[in-house]
């Protein structure tokens, strides 16, 4: 069994990244934008700020231009992963 909820926060946090590095934005800029420390944003981006609401989530995907849904959205790679994992359980005995 997954844990969709840590999963999607991976998924969230990897995207949030990504926008920041192809933006050419810092964590602390963003840190700044969102009403946060850069400390928090910091621990939030390594996984070791375990709680994250909602609202942080979209004050974050607002000030990089995007949804939560898209910074939560499987990419192809990551669904045909899990579709070819789904799909081997199959044949198995």
């Amino acid at each position: 069994m997954t844990n969709e909820p840590c999963r999607t926060m991976l998924r969230f946090c990897r995207a949030v990244k990504d926008h920041l590095e192809t933006r050419g934005i810092s964590q602390n800029k963003l840190a700044d934008i969102v009403g946060e420390s850069s400390g928090s944003i910091s621990r939030l981006l390594s996984g070791k700020r375990g709680n994250c609401n909602i609202s942080l989530m979209e004050s974050i995907a607002d000030a990089l231009g995007t949804t939560v849904s898209d910074l939560t959205r499987e990419d192809d790679d990551e669904m045909v992963s899990a579709a070819g994992h789904s799909a081997s359980r199959m044949f198995e005995k």
